[in-house]
């Protein structure tokens, strides 16, 4: 089955981009990307970003929509990456505003891999770097992430980081996501977002 979810602000407001239907898919809900791009209304111009676990693109999308300079996005489901790269097309984002990685979040964003050096060599080009963080809920994907990033490099070359997960979840954020330190915080009925920023 697909559907669709619509881009909220900026040049491609209330344009739509596909959804398919694929096993932990979730697009992040319309009122979660509204308040996390309230929070990062003065970030993203400019900036490079990160959607780690890309999915429909939505999140990546918006930051390009909203005046991101450049988006790298990340997605492991082959079906999944198609739509991404077809949404994309459709929108007819410029090619040089963005990079697809076909792969997996957790090998591009671990140390010592020629992918996170690449990642990493780019973000000191621009002057402010977010990462969006919002793994499939329910494939047990947090507690790796988490240990990935505690000292990862990538972190203290990151303006901003956000992480959505189910809202029953408990983490150790600050230990995992330092230096950067918590800004902001929602909770809805099936999650909780957090904004971290640099210092």
């Amino acid at each position: 089955m697909r559907h669709s979810v619509q881009i909220i602000g900026g040049e491609y407001r209330s344009r739509k981009i596909e959804v398919i239907d694929a096993d932990g898919l979730r697009p992040t809900a319309s009122r979660v990307r509204e308040t996390l791009f309230n929070w990062l209304q003065i970030s993203i111009p400019g900036s490079i970003i990160i959607d780690a676990f890309a999915g429909t693109g939505a999140l990546g999308i918006e930051a390009l929509s909203r005046g991101a300079k450049k988006a790298i996005f990340i997605e492991k489901d082959a079906n999944v990456f198609r739509s991404l790269t077809q949404n994309l097309r459709t929108l007819k984002v410029p090619e040089e505003r963005y990079q697809l990685i076909k792969g997996s979040a957790l090998d591009a964003l671990t140390p010592g891999n020629n992918l996170h050096q690449e990642i990493l060599e780019q973000l000191p080009q621009y002057p402010r770097q977010h990462l969006f963080l919002d793994p499939p809920f329910f494939h047990d994907l947090y507690t790796p992430l988490l240990t990935i990033l505690e000292g990862n490099p990538i972190l203290s070359n990151l303006s901003s980081l956000s992480l959505e997960m189910p809202v029953k979840a408990t983490f150790d954020l600050e230990k995992a996501l330092a230096p950067l330190q918590l800004s902001r915080e929602m909770k809805t009925k099936e999650s909780k977002v957090f904004l971290y920023r640099e210092v």
